[in-house]
């Protein structure tokens, strides 16, 4: 992430979730070409229908699973050398998300070959296509309804809300919890972890001491 959502995360304590339609994938929960020659049209509607009515209402936080630190990750997701990635383990992840809240591996199929199982609403949400393999991404996912003002008004709105105009929303955590390791990007300037450290320092003191410069580009032994 960079520094301006570093901040956000420690002043606010909260991690972003966002919805799925804003999503860069345009196949962001749709099923796969070779699912289509099993279903009949009432089925293709019926799914097509609810499927991009989740893209709205299933709002998504997206970690990389991984016993090691991903190089590659860094240079996908980070737009300079300025930029911080933060760790934690599966357990941790799901002790500090709310009870609505829903953890799942995303499964990585050909979507000219494969067909997709039918369970639920939450599937097609986990699954992508395989050019996207490399990410080895877990989600969490919260449902939310997308509420109007005039429902809002007459006290209509019930459970979490979004409004038709928002992106996402910021979920609370406890970031003592949750975060393991804050690694800074292994190309930052110094003058770059300087900042992060007195940030760090001045909104959450406890967290400063699992800070660190990522090594991967530390001296080799030859």
């Amino acid at each position: 992430m960079n520094l301006g959502k570093f901040v956000s995360l420690l002043k606010d304590r909260a991690l972003y979730f966002s919805r799925v339609s804003q999503f860069e994938d345009p196949f962001e929960g749709s099923t796969t070409s070779a699912t289509l020659y099993t279903e009949d049209a009432a089925q293709k509607s019926v799914r097509g229908m609810v499927a991009r009515s989740a893209r709205d209402h299933l709002l998504a936080c997206c970690w990389h699973m991984n016993n090691h630190e991903s190089e590659a990750m860094w240079q996908l997701y980070s737009t300079s050398s300025e930029s911080v990635a933060i760790q934690s383990t599966f357990s941790k992840l799901a002790a500090c998300l709310p009870d609505d809240a829903l953890l799942a591996t995303v499964e990585y199929l050909d979507f000219d070959v494969d067909v997709a199982p039918r369970h639920n609403t939450f599937q097609n949400i986990v699954r992508k296509r395989k050019s996207f393999a490399h990410e080895q991404e877990l989600r969490a996912l919260i449902w939310t309804r997308v509420e109007t003002p005039e429902r809002v008004s007459k006290g209509e709105a019930s459970g979490r809300l979004l409004s038709v105009l928002e992106r996402g929303l910021q979920v609370s955590v406890d970031l003592s919890d949750l975060v393991e390791t804050i690694r800074v990007n292994p190309r930052a300037p110094a003058w770059f972890l300087d900042v992060v450290t007195d940030l760090t320092h001045r909104y959450d003191p406890c967290l400063s001491s699992r800070l660190s410069k990522s090594d991967l580009l530390r001296n080799p032994v030859f």
